[in-house]
């Protein structure tokens, strides 16, 4: 029974280790306050990138790691959806070299900015997602970089 006892403690300790390390490999520090990663980064990098910005360029990780989740919103916005002038998500080409899956529009979650190729512009950009009244609603760009500031200076204090 003692020996039982050691070898499930022992893979409860590998275990637990591993999930640590894991943990760990999702987050950096900013100013000393810890930051959880975005998964989406590592989906459209890859892993090696990532660490390589981990290491080297801390200031560029938090910009991309802001932006995958606070450059846009999901909104059903009614009825504006099926005017003619908004595009769909669908018509914009795919990065090839991005590792993220395509966008699935019955799964908000499933959208990673940096995997097509829009960018921050001056007006707010409005593209349908083929899902009922849903949109994407991309920030426009002064918003979203005051909106950037305000968060790293709050790590600031």
């Amino acid at each position: 029974m003692k020996k039982m006892n050691k070898i499930t403690f022992l893979l409860l300790f590998v275990l637990g280790v591993s999930l640590n390390v894991s943990a760990q490999n999702n987050n950096f520090t900013y100013n000393g306050k810890p930051i959880t990663l975005s998964n989406k980064l590592e989906e459209h990098y890859g892993a090696k990138y990532v660490s390589n910005l981990k290491s080297n360029n801390v200031d560029l990780l938090l910009y991309l790691n802001y932006f995958v989740d606070h450059s846009y919103s999901i909104e059903d916005v009614g009825e504006k959806v099926s005017n003619d002038i908004y595009k769909n998500i669908s018509v914009l080409t795919k990065q090839v070299k991005s590792l993220a899956p395509d966008f699935v529009a019955s799964n908000n979650m499933s959208f990673n900015i940096l995997a097509y190729e829009i960018q921050l512009k001056p007006e707010q950009q409005v593209f349908k997602t083929g899902f009922g009244n849903n949109a994407i609603i991309v920030l426009p760009k002064k918003q979203f970089i005051a909106n950037f500031n305000d968060y790293r200076d709050s790590l600031s204090k």
